[in-house]
């Protein structure tokens, strides 16, 4: 184990806010992290994720009672952030958000399964790819025709 911060490897990731409500009311947000966390909630329940601390600006205190409070991110927020114990991954700083839609099991599936694609033996060697992660590809291609359609259809109806 590695007990001075930042000596060793320094380990980024991206993960989903799946419970901002902090007893301590300090800005800890539950955070799944693609790639360290299972998307399967009957193995990893939320209650049992690490809590991840914001990183406020030099303008903040960061002291109750004084500089700005730590809000921002909620449940399905995708976040940026990285792990101030190096390789032991177990204390997540958050960095800050990415804009967009939140579907956050999909896409920590698809993540896990193209993880686990490019580190098996590749059995399609013409697309690099396993035949684990082509029906995964497939569905979330087909989700996003129908996503389309249905914002399409939204657009003319107005």
């Amino acid at each position: 184990m590695n007990t001075v911060y930042g000596n060793g490897a320094f380990h980024w990731f991206m993960g989903v806010v799946e419970d901002r409500k902090d007893p301590e009311k300090l800005g800890r947000c539950r955070v799944r992290v693609a790639g360290y966390h299972t998307a399967d909630k009957s193995i990893l329940p939320t209650e049992d994720l690490p809590w991840a601390m914001p990183l406020m600006p030099i303008t903040s205190a960061s002291v109750t009672g004084i500089g700005q409070a730590p809000i921002g991110p909620v449940e399905g927020t995708w976040i940026f952030g990285f792990f101030i114990d190096g390789e032991d991954c177990q204390i997540p700083i958050m960095l800050g958000t990415f804009p967009g839609r939140s579907e956050p099991l999909n896409l920590i599936a698809l993540l896990q399964n193209l993880a686990e694609a490019f580190s098996t033996p590749l059995t399609l060697s013409a697309k690099g790819l396993s035949t684990n992660a082509i029906p995964t590809i497939d569905l979330i291609a087909k989700r996003d025709e129908e996503e389309v359609a249905r914002l399409n259809e939204q657009v003319t109806e107005q």
